[in-house]
């Protein structure tokens, strides 16, 4: 500008050749020419323009025109309307005045822009001391002016989008943030994506931003209608994105709590027609929102009186007991929990404490943000169960008592019997000694003697008994006596009916306990005898093949069904063993 100046040809201007310029122009315009800061001197009555390089990007033209000597109306245009009274004040002889952000609009590539401005008017005078230009020193301020006012705006939206929680109401903050900043935004329009340029006519002053832009997965948009006094740089789409960020995280936190809410109407419907207790707690107090019907039951207190009212009023009895306590541990841990039985002594229905007992399912309910507000508890009233098992136990100790006694009876019983069998035995063989001729009865009542004996025995090991361990006496024995002492046994019974036994036994050298067989065989011949009419046939025979020996009781009585012997077209019933005859090596045990 040092150059343009000198080279200029003002000999055409008012001011005319540099040579006759005042000595005090001539010096400011030298300092100023020196200066960085944007200055310039506006001289005459039609304020020619001489300035410095940072003066001269806002009033020379990118294709070389210069507003070097020329009127400052030319390059002000609108703006000078406001500015042409305060120079004409200071020409008029009014002192040097500042000014501080001071609103002035001027034309930029070709649109008329709002701008701020902090700058000083200082008189400049000619060699005769009248004053006949203005030195101004300026700096533009809009930058800041319009970052302050736009973060007012938001800070205004993100206040009224913060009880925003329906749609309706998310339209109503973006409104009056629009209302609230008029010098920016002439109007803003809430779309969805699937409508972004669609419906309301665009403009070159309309712009949009969509919530997926500012990382936002949403389905909305915004068309703004900014104002043509703001210029459409990066800095003004930043604060458009930054104001639909706001508006599309108030809507994303609108539609999470509409889910969630959805969410715990349906969970709460369920907890509400749950087969078992359950209720919602919310806060670190534990203030009940929801109980259903059977956990009301089971708390002896109506759900009326429980909704709405911490835990500890609800149930004073049990503020600082176990299960309070550990209520508190799952909300303030976040962790699910689920109780062994538990006794909870609690007043229900205005009576007496009364010992209950329950289980727990505790679960910590979050928010959206992952914190804990709240417990959904379900509660198990098990007090029938842990009575009904503390009754079996004594049941059971009761049972064990009876078994004892009845093991000691029998004990006792056994030593009882034992008694006259030693006296009836010596009496046997008296009569053996005195008389022969009653030597078969002798021999038959030796026999029962002896299996009788046997039995007293067992009687006695009554430890065997209880444990089902009945002990084997195994022998070689001849198997027609061992079955001749079962025939003993039952022959009274079948006389009695006038039945017919049967008898045709071969004699086998067998291996095992021949009490035990003759018990066995016996208690066949008992069912065979009393499940037949009078005067039926009742047979036992046995048979040795290929190393078994096979023992059969069969009678005409009333028979088994068809499916027990599969056998329905035969009237007769037929039950038969084998067992294994001993061999040369070793005795065999018997096998059914």
């Amino acid at each position: 500008m040092r150059e343009l100046v000198q080279t200029h040809d003002w000999s055409a201007t008012p001011l005319g050749p540099t040579t006759q310029w005042p000595a005090s122009l001539k010096v400011i315009v030298a300092l100023m020419l020196d200066s960085t800061e944007p200055m310039v001197v506006w001289w005459g009555r039609e304020s020619l323009q001489i300035y410095n390089d940072a003066y001269a990007p806002r009033v020379d033209s990118g294709d070389g025109v210069l507003a070097l000597g020329r009127p400052a109306a030319r390059s002000w245009k609108h703006g000078w309307a406001l500015l042409r009274p305060q120079v004409e004040l200071i020409l008029a002889g009014q002192p040097s005045t500042g000014y501080v952000d001071f609103l002035v609009s001027i034309e930029r590539d070709g649109r008329i822009e709002d701008t701020f401005w902090n700058y000083s008017l200082t008189p400049v005078r000619d060699d005769g001391g009248a004053v006949q230009g203005v030195l101004l020193i300026s700096s533009e301020t809009t930058e800041r002016i319009l970052t302050r006012r736009r973060q007012r705006t938001l800070d205004f939206l993100r206040h009224e989008l913060s009880s925003a929680d329906t749609i309706d109401a998310l339209g109503g903050a973006l409104d009056a943030a629009v209302r609230s900043n008029r010098d920016d935004l002439h109007g803003a329009q809430l779309t969805g994506l699937h409508t972004v340029g669609m419906g309301t006519a665009r403009t070159p002053l309309h712009e949009c931003v969509t919530a997926p832009e500012v990382g936002i997965d949403v389905d909305l948009g915004i068309v703004f209608r900014r104002s043509p006094k703001v210029a459409p740089n990066a800095d003004y789409r930043l604060f458009l994105e930054q104001f639909t960020l706001l508006v599309a995280t108030a809507r994303h936190r609108i539609d999470s709590e509409a889910l969630r809410r959805a969410v715990e109407a349906e969970r709460d419907r369920l907890l509400l027609d749950a087969p078992v207790g359950a209720a919602v707690m919310i806060g670190e107090e534990l203030v009940y929102h929801l109980v259903n019907p059977i956990y009301a039951m089971v708390s002896g207190r109506p759900a009326s009186a429980m909704v709405g009212r911490p835990f500890v009023e609800v149930f004073p009895e049990l503020q600082g007991a176990p299960v309070h306590e550990q209520f508190k541990v799952v909300y303030r841990a976040g962790e699910p929990y689920v109780s062994e039985p538990t006794l909870v002594q609690i007043h229900r229905h205005g009576g007496a404490l009364d010992d209950r007992y329950f289980t727990y399912n505790l679960a910590p309910l979050r928010t959206l943000a992952g914190e804990v507000y709240g417990l959904m508890v379900i509660a198990v009233d098990i007090t029938v169960q842990v009575d009904s098992r503390a009754e079996v136990e004594k049941l059971n100790v009761e049972l064990q008592a009876a078994a004892r006694a009845k093991d000691e009876f029998l004990a006792l019983l056994g030593h009882e019997l034992r008694n006259p069998l030693a006296p009836i035995v010596t009496a046997l063989e008296l009569m053996r000694m005195r008389d022969s001729s009653t030597q078969r009865e002798q021999v038959i009542i030796r026999r029962q003697v002896t299996h009788l004996t046997r039995l007293v025995d067992d009687l006695l090991d009554v430890s065997r008994i209880t444990r089902g361990k009945v002990e084997l006496r195994k022998e070689v024995v001849d198997v027609r006596e061992v079955l001749a002492r079962a025939v003993d046994m039952v022959t009274p019974l079948i006389a009695q009916k006038n039945q017919r036994l049967h008898v045709d036994i071969a004699s086998a050298q067998w291996y095992g306990d021949p009490a035990r067989l003759a018990q066995i065989v016996s208690n066949l011949l008992t069912n065979a005898s009393r499940y037949s009419q009078p005067e039926a046939d009742i047979v036992v025979r046995t048979a040795v093949a290929d190393g078994e020996l096979e023992i059969e009781v069969a009678d005409n009585g009333t028979g088994l069904s068809a499916d027990c012997c599969r056998e329905s077209s035969s009237p007769s019933r037929r039950v038969s063993a084998r067992c294994m005859v001993p061999s040369a090596a070793s005795g065999s045990a018997l096998r059914w």
